[in-house]
């Protein structure tokens, strides 16, 4: 399988604190994202059920990580005609996404569709409850107690209660996230080896 560097993704209370402080989050429940602005992503139901949120809860924010290109412009305006620009914080494209990661509390993924996602098994890899559409493969799903996959035809009061709910959710301990990562075929470390063996057994 391709597959993931662990370690790389793994939570960090410090990455955590100190970007929440430098963004005005600490009081703040924040739901994520990474991806392309693309159809594909669904951006713009996100911020349909993100605006579900805000009516219930003030204290969130969505935070949107990934390349200021493709659809940014219209999700952007969509925000602004939404008056939520002061709740959604576009954070463009990021090398450090393990630092954005351990900000969060809860990942959002209602992709159209979808193969295996690899910001998906990162977010997981970061300990983060997700949820993600039923478009996304199972095959994504490393933490089944973790993920709550909905149909798109659920309408926003349903997303935005699974979302809240996930987002209370504690994070799983490093070594779990790193065996469950390896189980299911995304650890690079059990992976290379799973390779090396192979080539091995057929020369």
């Amino acid at each position: 399988n391709n597959a993931i560097q662990a370690e790389k993704f793994s939570f960090s209370e410090k990455d955590r604190d100190s970007l929440r402080k430098e963004l005005g989050w600490e009081n703040k429940t924040v739901i994520g994202h990474v991806g392309r602005f693309d159809i594909p992503k669904n951006h713009d139901r996100m911020l349909d059920i993100f605006q579900q949120i805000v009516s219930e809860k003030k204290d969130v924010m969505l935070c949107l990580v990934g390349p200021k290109e493709g659809l940014y412009k219209e999700i952007k305006e969509k925000t602004a005609q939404k008056g939520l620009e002061d709740k959604v914080y576009f954070a463009g494209k990021q090398e450090n996404i393990r630092r954005y990661l351990s900000a969060m509390d809860v990942f959002l993924f209602p992709s159209v569709f979808e193969g295996v996602p690899f910001a998906l098994i990162e977010a997981q890899a970061n300990g983060l409850a997700c949820v993600m559409s039923e478009a996304v493969s199972e095959e994504a799903v490393v933490f089944p107690e973790r993920v709550r996959r909905l149909s798109l035809d659920r309408d926003n009061i349903q997303w935005a209660a699974a979302v809240m709910a996930m987002s209370s959710m504690n994070r799983e301990a490093a070594d779990l996230i790193k065996m469950r990562l390896s189980d299911a075929h995304f650890n690079i470390e059990t992976e290379a080896k799973r390779l090396k063996d192979l080539y091995y057994h057929t020369r």
